[in-house]
């Protein structure tokens, strides 16, 4: 299903290289198309909101409807559904149960699930409008040229956007560092949410255009806004890609044209530490962005316990099978042994057997086959239907039971569990690979203080206990002092956090 809706609907990639400007021009372009039409102009870039939710409204019926068929159970009773409408409906074989019961239960089985994965992809829909309603601050530019801050959705972001960042914000969009606040306009970024580590990259920006936005005051967050919106800038760069290490472009500036590179991008999601505030332009947005491009569609996730039931299923159709082969096989030779050929009715001494005057012989498959599959549908409850149901149930309950555990809450960060899949519930602690380039990435840093000892006094961080000098020779004496006098200063220049 998932390589259908692929081909049917593909992802439109962008392969031409781009040039965004940024300048006095676009703002009063930007100024005059609102007060015409009361909104800003369409960008001919996808806008900044992103979506990792496996459905849409308009999809999820028959995409939802169509996936419920990969559980080999639901496969078996709509085979069976199928053998019943054609055995009901025409001459082929008789149908010893009416179909529209089977119709009935197998919709109410699979609307069910539909409702269960409905369930757990809006708590993912949820988590999208979350990210997508955060705010952020766009620089605009107001009369006489003086930059006003609008707040914003990180979804209202376009492409050549001005966006201001403060410390301990996140990137609404993959943006070109312009200049900050501190020392030829350079920062410091945490991708933790990208690659997972937690040390700081420093990001460069461009020393002239830097300088050139400060105007020569160093940190003045008024002086540097007012500059970037009145400075025309032009940035030339790749076409979005998947490489998260690889960027180049080119700035433009006073004619002055400035090689950029990965030194200068800050990825969507990334954070800003150590640094008071950043000036950048967003360069990709949304779908564009390159955490967006790394990341593939939801797959279809089936847990162990679905594996397992396929493979035991195999085994009772298997055996269903071979039964009802036996009964055929046994019918076939009583009705030899009992049928009347001169007879209207086909039995002379079990007439009961056809009451409404059918004939043994009157279907259009021959006998051994029509009976074969009667008997097939007469032992359809082989395989519980209910018994998804049963399973999905069990699910539910066990991921309202994760989310309310006080156990596994953390009242640090005031963060509880979060089951975002109800059918995985049976994985929890089932790691089978652990793939790590170091030890760090399975360590906590925390860095606490045990005790130090500048002295003849141990310290630790709870209490301070002296201890006695022991009794020394003193040529023993003099030595311990000598160590002691070329130690002690290296000691106290280590600073413990």
């Amino acid at each position: 299903m998932g390589l259908l809706y692929s081909c049917l609907c593909p992802k439109k990639k962008d392969t031409k290289p781009r040039t965004v400007t940024s300048g006095p021009k676009n703002y009063s372009y930007e100024c005059k198309y609102r007060e015409e039409h009361g909104r800003l102009p369409a960008s001919s870039y996808p806008d900044n909101s992103v979506r990792t939710a496996k459905y849409t409204w308009y999809d999820f019926l028959p995409r939802s409807f169509v996936g419920q068929f990969n559980r080999l159970g639901n496969q078996y009773f709509l085979l069976q559904t199928i053998i019943m409408v054609i055995g009901e409906y025409s001459t082929l074989y008789p149908s010893p149960l009416e179909s529209w019961s089977m119709i009935l239960v197998l919709l109410f089985v699979v609307g069910l699930s539909m409702i269960f994965e409905a369930r757990d992809d809006y708590y993912r829909w949820k988590k999208d409008r979350a990210t997508n309603q955060t705010l952020g601050v766009k620089i605009g530019c107001a009369a006489a040229g003086r930059a006003i801050q609008h707040q914003q959705t990180w979804a209202e972001f376009q492409v050549g956007d001005l966006v201001f960042v403060r410390n301990g914000e996140a990137f609404p969009a993959d943006l070109v560092l312009l200049t900050s606040s501190e020392l030829d306009g350079n920062a410091y970024v945490e991708t933790a949410n990208i690659d997972g580590e937690t040390n700081l990259k420093l990001r460069l920006a461009a020393k002239s255009l830097s300088d050139r936005l400060q105007g020569g005051s160093l940190g003045d967050e008024a002086m540097a806004l007012d500059n970037a919106v009145n400075t025309d800038i032009q940035i030339m760069a790749d076409p979005p890609s998947e490489s998260i290490d690889a960027f180049t472009g080119t700035i433009t500036c006073k004619d002055e044209e400035i090689p950029v590179s990965l030194s200068q991008f800050m990825h969507r999601g990334s954070v800003l530490r150590n640094t008071t505030w950043v000036i950048g332009m967003a360069i990709y947005t949304g779908p564009q962005t390159k955490i967006i491009l790394n990341s593939s569609d939801p797959p279809l996730k089936r847990s162990t316990i679905d594996r397992i039931v396929d493979k035991i299923l195999i085994i009772v159709i298997f055996a269903q099978c071979c039964l009802v082969t036996v009964a055929d096989i046994g019918f076939l030779i009583w009705s030899n042994a009992n049928i009347n050929e001169n007879s209207d009715l086909g039995y002379y001494s079990t007439w009961y057997l056809v009451p409404r005057g059918e004939n043994a012989n009157s279907f259009t498959f021959p006998n051994g086959v029509a009976y074969w599959l009667s008997y097939f549908i007469l032992f359809n409850n082989f395989v519980p239907i209910n018994m998804y149901v049963t399973m999905d149930l069990c699910n539910l309950l066990q991921g309202i039971f994760i989310n309310n555990d006080l156990t596994i809450y953390c009242e640090e960060t005031d963060t509880a569990a979060s089951c975002r899949a109800s059918n995985l519930c049976q994985e929890l602690g089932m790691i089978e690979y652990i793939f790590s380039d170091k030890t760090g990435t399975l360590t906590q840093n925390v860095m606490k203080l045990k005790k130090k000892s500048p002295s003849p006094t141990r310290d630790t961080a709870t209490r301070s206990t002296p201890v006695s000098t022991p009794t020394l020779s003193p040529r023993t004496l003099g030595r311990a002092e000598t160590r002691r006098s070329k130690t002690s200063s290296l000691s106290w220049q280590l600073r413990i956090q």
